[in-house]
């Protein structure tokens, strides 16, 4: 909360801890106070407990695709659609931030990065590109990402 503004502006001045539990999973509290966020293990008084039935669904609300079964703190669930809300919502941006969002932190940072609607649609241009230049190409990202790229670099390299 301390270095996102948005998220100080969702949850304001409240004071309220929210349990996260999930079957046969992790148990953790998010404690909200005074504009500062932490995350504790367990679900020992809080005020507003969550229950999920797999980390799936525990998954899916995080991606805004899902809503918590609330077992306790009923009286804040305006937080919840609320503040709480906003906040799942940013966590969603920062963690799985679109690849226009990558390529602008990277240029912030002084590197000449561009995004494009498909890894195949950035190999098209990359390859041309070094074909253009003798520039090497370079791909950042996971190695589920780097099968995409080779694939995509074997089809266009055959064409």
């Amino acid at each position: 909360l301390e270095l996102v503004p948005e998220a100080r502006d969702a949850v304001g001045n409240k004071n309220i801890s929210v349990g996260f539990a999930v079957k046969d999973g992790p148990r953790a509290t998010l404690l909200i106070n005074g504009g500062r966020a932490e995350l504790r293990e367990g679900i020992d008084k809080c005020s507003i407990k969550l229950y999920f039935s797999s980390c799936k669904k525990f998954n899916d609300m995080i991606d805004g695709k899902g809503n918590p079964l609330p077992v306790s703190g009923f009286w804040h669930l305006g937080f919840l659609l609320g503040g709480f809300t906003k906040l799942t919502d940013l966590l969603s941006a920062y963690l799985r931030p679109s690849a226009e969002a990558l390529a602008e932190e990277y240029r912030c940072r002084g590197c000449d990065a561009q995004s494009f609607e498909s890894v195949e649609a950035g190999v098209r241009a990359i390859v041309a590109e070094g074909k253009a230049s003798a520039t090497p190409i370079v791909a950042l990202g996971s190695l589920y990402m780097y099968g995409e790229v080779k694939n995509a670099l074997t089809k266009v390299l055959a064409e």
